[in-house]
């Protein structure tokens, strides 16, 4: 399970204080990629065999870039990427007179591993081009296996895969004789569960 902030990058001001550019202002949170996988498998055999396995892989990280200060500049880039895969599986094989054999798996990109490029209404931008991005790759696999055998025999697989992660480009600030404003939030999504039972 990996719970952690992968990327910010933030400007803020204290109360009172203006920042002045005649440049661009720029602000990226950029990452390479989070990953986390789980996986678990069992064997079993006798008169009576069971079992059931559980995987859970998920990521919880944000990536943030964020203009939030009282800030005058000559133009103003925010840009938040970054690719989330969260992979989970099991097998599960039990041989018996009587055998059961249980395969759950969840792999999931969760709320909190939001993207987002965000510009506060306290940003003015004078003259110069504008652009605001964030961008997402994000992957959920989710695949488990069970097989059980025997003359009574039962086997069963639960399988999620969710991508509950927003992507947001956002501008609350103002343009005065600006360039081109850019405002772009796009996210490739792919989530994929699939079980074998034999």
């Amino acid at each position: 399970n990996k719970k952690a902030q992968i990327a910010l990058a933030t400007i803020s001001t204290a109360a009172g204080v203006v920042v002045f550019l005649s440049g661009t202002l720029t602000v990226e949170a950029l990452s390479s990629g989070n990953s986390t996988h789980a996986s678990a498998d069992s064997t079993g055999t006798g008169v009576l065999a069971g079992g059931v396995l559980l995987t859970e892989a998920v990521i919880d990280g944000a990536t943030t870039a964020a203009a939030n200060g009282d800030v005058r500049a000559g133009g103003l880039t925010v840009r938040a990427e970054t690719g989330n895969n969260a992979f989970a599986e099991t097998e599960s094989f039990q041989l018996g007179l009587a055998s059961f054999s249980g395969a759950g798996t969840l792999a999931r990109v969760s709320t909190l591993a939001a993207v987002r490029a965000t510009v506060a209404e306290t940003v003015l931008i004078v003259g110069g081009p504008v652009t605001v991005s964030a961008a997402a790759d994000n992957a959920a696999t989710a695949t488990s296996d069970a097989a059980s055998g025997g003359t009574l025999s039962l086997s069963v697989n639960l399988q999620l895969a969710e991508l509950l992660a927003e992507t947001r480009a956002q501008f609350d600030g103002d343009v005065e004789n600006g360039g081109a404003v850019t405002i772009q939030a796009s996210a490739i999504n792919t989530a994929s569960a699939s079980a074998d039972v034999f």
